[in-house]
């Protein structure tokens, strides 16, 4: 027992510390906020995002596209293989 009572000792030591940082959570904090100093910079963030979508709705039109003609390719291949 008597090995096991430096374990208990830091056990209660470290526990007592979770206690200090666990209560901080309770206390208040100041609040803060990020502001930009311009806001030229989420513009140019957002039309970015615009660009990027207009684009991926784009690519979608396209492979759509290059869905049905391909569909028709085959058709027309299986026509042409059994005639």
């Amino acid at each position: 027992m008597k090995d096991r009572l430096g374990d208990l000792r830091v056990f209660t030591k470290d526990s007592e510390e979770d206690d200090f940082y666990s209560n901080m959570d309770e206390k208040e904090l100041d609040h803060q906020a990020v502001v930009f100093d311009e806001e030229c910079i989420i513009d140019q963030v957002f039309k970015e995002v615009q660009s990027t979508r207009q684009e991926i709705a784009l690519l979608r039109m396209d492979v759509e596209r290059l869905g049905v003609q391909n569909t028709r390719f085959l058709t027309s291949v299986r026509r042409i293989r059994f005639e």
